[in-house]
């Protein structure tokens, strides 16, 4: 397997950074406890989790934050040994391979997407507005919506698709998600690790935090994880990336 998918459902989702956002953003992200609440109800499920600590080792006054990795998360939500058939659910569809870039439309070369919702649009690019795939097209990842609803005890989230399609070429560099504060992701496809980064003042602090994550792992992100405030300077924020070398490696 040469590529992986990431789905990030969250309350806002967006083709790319800067173009149509589709959905609300909400007053406030996942807590930490909210994390642990989860994290203890899916235990006793018999599910494998992981809470990941990104402030240790790292300046005590930092806003704490936390990633809850549920481990073959989707192969037990649609009961099945693989993400073979989710990946097809998703191959079946258009994906978006332009995105408008600095005031024009361009091809997309580190990555493909697309978002979900309640209703399809087709891709007007030039409007800064990409492909949507409503839910009723796509019944796997629905169901994998509805469970992150009961799980989090939370409405129903929006989705945007990363798809990486070559693991030797791919990738995003660090940057937070500043259109949303709510993540709960699934990754389909080859292992491939998040890194975590922390920075101040436009600088990088340390070294990154990786994480681990392989086929049909889900994880959500607390509110200071998901690096909602990532464009200030002055305060510790948190950034993420993923994918091949030339992308984690940079600061």
């Amino acid at each position: 397997m040469s590529k992986v998918y990431t789905i990030t459902y969250g309350d806002v989702a967006e083709n790319h950074a800067r173009m149509q956002k589709i959905g609300t953003l909400h007053e406030k992200g996942y807590s930490i406890e909210h994390l642990e609440k989860v994290q203890e109800k899916l235990n006793g499920y018999g599910l494998t989790t992981e809470l990941f600590d990104l402030n240790a080792g790292f300046d005590p006054s930092y806003e704490k934050a936390k990633v809850l990795v549920i481990r073959k998360g989707v192969q037990y939500i649609l009961q099945e040994d693989d993400t073979e058939k989710l990946m097809k659910e998703n191959d079946n569809l258009t994906m978006d391979k332009k995105a408008f870039m600095r005031g024009r439309v361009v091809n997309k070369l580190a990555r493909w997407n697309l978002c979900f919702s309640d209703e399809d649009q087709e891709p007007d690019y030039e409007n800064a507005k990409g492909r949507i795939v409503a839910w009723k097209h796509i019944p796997k990842m629905s169901q994998i919506r509805q469970v992150i609803s009961e799980w989090t005890e939370d409405v129903m989230l929006n989705a945007e698709a990363n798809y990486y399609y070559d693991i030797k070429k791919c990738g995003i560099g660090y940057h937070g998600d500043a259109e949303r504060r709510k993540v709960v992701a699934v990754r389909m496809g080859a292992s491939m690790p998040i890194y975590y980064k922390w920075y101040q003042h436009s600088e990088a602090i340390g070294e990154p935090i990786k994480i681990d994550l392989h086929d049909g792992d889900m994880y959500i992100m607390s509110e200071k994880a998901v690096g909602f405030d990532w464009l200030k300077k002055k305060t510790a924020t948190l950034r993420h990336a993923t994918g091949c070398t030339k992308y984690v490696q940079k600061n």
